[in-house]
């Protein structure tokens, strides 16, 4: 299965949704010259196609991307080593193009120093140079601020989410109306790879879309997104990187806590390494007991620190000579994060509760009846009429969703 943000990943710059300015002033970057120096920074809200700009100038323009992942450490050692393979020229292609991606993420004493080789690699380079962060003006990063052109990325509209959700609908052979892309698109909240995540988990294998099949994601803030926490809890091997991403979501730590529970094993698959992802976990629930039993809530950090602990154990499972022997056993492609089924029971509840309380007001309505006297009174004769004569239900104006309300 195939994340959709890939497959229809747009291949041509005017492909890249709601970002004109962005997608202007990064390819004036580009034709800036042959000179050294070329650099930019990239910056705004989660999926709003940063990393997807570079990855496409890259492409259109026959050049060759080459990357240093967010989730390695980016020590000087470590960047100054991806200098140096910068610096040797493109066989196949025109020229390189380099990007660093979450670079206000660098922190801690393993990134000190970071910065400066950054620079030094901005310098040097005779390639562009971009920047991917969400956050330019945090103070580590004021060092470099004097070297890059400053481009801003905005949330992108509702209407253009909208549109790009229906074109993917299209090529996935899926019917469905308006109104539900438009819901959404404005849960995404300007995020078009959460978009695309949440049509993906709603819409995959089926040929009709309706607002009905969203109710699974109707319990979920959409501010920040379960699908970019979950890969630095779960993949980043560092600690300070997955707490972080836990205090700074619009979520609380209790439903991070249920989606871990639940997705664990789509991405530990070698057993000691899920044994000790389930055990950190199970240490996190201690302190999540004591939270709700004691109401004592400085247990919450203790909690939140056990959650990011799982970040580590894919170590579990390294080897003695200092390499990882999860290669083999790690879900390194695209994880389906699937939600916590009990969040799923209780949004439909809640909608099952909605429609019973529809059809009460209904009935009430007829009969001159509080809602009381109606669940006391009627509905337990209504159940038997409507089973026994059909039609009986429209005749007094209830509809389906009334009728699933009261069975």
């Amino acid at each position: 299965m195939k994340l959709w943000n890939e497959k229809h990943k747009p291949s041509q710059l005017d492909g890249i949704v709601g970002q004109k300015k962005a997608t202007e002033e990064a390819l004036a970057v580009m034709n800036s010259g042959n000179g050294k120096g070329r650099s930019a920074l990239l910056f705004g809200p989660p999926g709003c196609g940063k990393t997807l700009l570079v990855e496409t100038l890259a492409s259109e323009m026959g050049m060759s991307l080459m990357q240093l992942n967010a989730s390695d450490k980016r020590n000087p050692e470590k960047i100054e080593g991806f200098a140096q393979t910068t610096k040797t020229k493109a066989l196949f292609s025109k020229g390189k193009v380099i990007l660093l991606d979450e670079v206000d993420g660098i922190s801690g004493r393993s990134d000190r120093g970071a910065v400066g080789a950054i620079v030094k690699l901005i310098k040097e380079s005779s390639y562009p140079v971009f920047l991917i962060a969400n956050d330019p003006w945090a103070s580590k990063l004021r060092p470099l601020r004097p070297y890059v052109k400053m481009i801003k990325f905005h949330k992108v509209p509702v209407p253009s989410v909208a549109k790009r959700l229906r074109e993917i609908c299209e090529a996935e052979s899926i019917s469905t109306d308006p109104d539900t892309l438009k819901h959404l698109a404005r849960w995404a909240q300007g995020d078009m790879r959460s978009a695309i995540n949440d049509l993906q988990m709603v819409a995959q294998g089926k040929t009709e879309l309706k607002t009905k099949d969203l109710e699974i994601l109707g319990y979920r803030e959409r501010e920040s997104s379960v699908f970019d926490i979950l890969p630095t809890v779960l993949k980043s091997g560092n600690i300070a990187a997955s707490r972080k991403a836990v205090w700074s979501a619009d979520k609380d730590s209790d439903e991070i806590f249920w989606w871990l529970e639940n997705n664990l094993h789509l991405v530990f698959r070698d057993p000691e390494q899920l044994s000790a992802a389930f055990e950190t976990l199970a240490k996190a629930d201690i302190f999540r007991s004591i939270v709700m039993k004691q109401q004592n809530w400085s247990f919450k950090g203790y909690m939140v620190d056990m959650m990011a602990g799982i970040s580590l154990a894919k170590d579990a499972g390294s080897t003695g000579n200092g390499h990882h022997g999860q290669g083999s056993h790690s879900h390194h492609g695209f994880v389906p994060y699937q939600p916590p089924r009990r969040f799923a029971d209780m949004a439909r509840r809640r909608k099952r509760m909605a429609d019973m309380d529809a059809a009460c007001r209904k009935i009430g309505e007829l009969t001159h009846s509080s809602k009381r006297a109606v669940i006391r009174d009627y509905l337990p004769y209504l159940k038997i009429i409507m089973k026994n004569q059909k039609g009986f239900a429209e005749s007094i104006g209830l509809d389906k969703e009334d009728v699933k309300g009261i069975k």
